[in-house]
């Protein structure tokens, strides 16, 4: 929602460019935070994240996509909650509630999930081991691997991600169509 003095409110709408961004935007600060979890993780924090892991790999093997996404938002808001974070996490939350419909539309279909997941293994892994750079590396690449999900989704459809001129022609309505179509 947009709010514009004397006019209103708006639903905001989001160009291809404006989502794209939004993921490379996230992926940077995901690698910050993970980053910073493995450097001052509580072992309680390290269990609680093998906890999300281990759950979303219950909810992968019942079928359960939508308990599924329901505990990717959660884990990764965690990651962002933990105060080590600072203001990052902040950010990170709000820009993920400004893509969660896209972010939804790409967790869908088991191979799907079950690739999102093992990325969350490594992004633990690397948290457990308190490597640091291993963290960055993962977190980022992770959210960089759902663009490029995101990416190949709308490719699927005719939606044009690769020239900057045909990002700015598809807004939010044509993005949604597509990605639902392919559900």
């Amino acid at each position: 929602m947009t709010t514009v003095a004397n006019r209103g409110a708006f639903v905001r709408e989001l160009s291809v460019t404006d989502v794209l961004e939004l993921y490379d935007l996230r992926a940077m600060i995901a690698g910050y935070l993970c980053a910073r979890v493995a450097e001052c993780a509580s072992e309680s924090i390290l269990r609680e994240l093998r906890d999300f892991v281990d759950c979303m790999d219950r909810a992968l093997t019942v079928g359960d996509q939508e308990g599924y996404f329901a505990l990717n938002l959660e884990f990764h808001d965690r990651i962002a909650a933990y105060p080590e974070t600072g203001r990052a996490g902040a950010l990170y939350i709000a820009l993920g509630k400004e893509v969660r419909l896209f972010r939804h539309r790409v967790l869908s279909g088991q191979e799907s999930l079950a690739v999102s997941n093992s990325e969350h293994d490594k992004i633990v892994t690397a948290i457990e081991a308190r490597d640091v750079q291993a963290a960055r590396c993962a977190g980022s690449g992770h959210h960089l691997n759902g663009k490029r999900r995101l990416e190949e989704r709308l490719r699927t459809f005719g939606i044009g991600v690769d020239e900057p001129w045909a990002r700015h022609k598809s807004d939010t309505r044509d993005i949604d169509v597509a990605l639902t179509r392919s559900t």
